[in-house]
């Protein structure tokens, strides 16, 4: 109630923190409280103690799989600073290992972590959401998001030839040539070989004489 009162009413997130760090002594394993001590710890400019009060719970193995989750996500939302985003998404990769819902939220993390200079060129981090979106049915996204890589890096084969496959399911037969050409100008010996076949296929389905 105290912490209600400094909270609602006198609108004091720092003593609201006070009152609840008062109470998670008495009821540690009390993950309702815990949620909303870190909630206003946060709100009263102590994250950093916020995460980890909800890192020695995750730590502890309190509760059901549905409260690790809860935990593993909270902790990310905490965790929102640019030079944060990593363990954010950390957490909600272990939180999507236990939860599929949690996929939008581990989407949105990737894609702000991908719009910093440490993951704009992150091959793997954009491999990673381009196959989540994938999973999420987000077919016009993950091929968007080829796109965009390479128009930065043009000479990725691995990310042409998903580029290809996707235009190729979709029927873009035209693109589906253009990438594959691009490929052939790439690849060397067999792979290569290969590659002009796929050519040749795509022109036939393209109509191409």
């Amino acid at each position: 109630e105290a912490a209600h009162l400094y909270l609602e009413k006198l609108d004091r997130p720092a003593d609201a923190a006070d009152a609840l760090l008062l109470a998670a002594s008495r009821a540690p394993d009390d993950l309702g409280l815990l949620v909303e001590l870190a909630r206003c710890l946060s709100r009263a400019g102590r994250e950093a103690e916020a995460r980890e009060r909800v890192g020695a719970a995750i730590a502890r193995g309190t509760g059901t799989r549905a409260d690790r989750v809860s935990l593993l996500r909270l902790r990310a939302e905490l965790s929102s600073e640019p030079d944060q985003l990593g363990d954010a998404i950390f957490d909600l990769e272990a939180a999507y290992a236990l939860d599929a819902t949690v996929a939008p939220d581990l989407a949105e993390y990737l894609e702000r972590r991908k719009a910093t200079p440490a993951g704009s060129g992150d091959r793997a981090l954009w491999l990673r959401l381009f196959d989540l979106w994938l999973t999420m049915a987000r077919y016009d996204g993950a091929r968007d998001l080829l796109g965009e890589w390479l128009s930065q890096e043009p000479g990725d084969i691995g990310f042409l030839r998903k580029a290809a496959f996707m235009d190729a399911l979709a029927g873009r037969w035209d693109q589906v040539v253009e990438l594959c050409d691009r490929i052939v100008g790439l690849e060397e010996g067999q792979a290569r070989v290969g590659a002009a076949l796929l050519v040749a296929a795509a022109c036939s389905q393209a109509g191409y004489p």
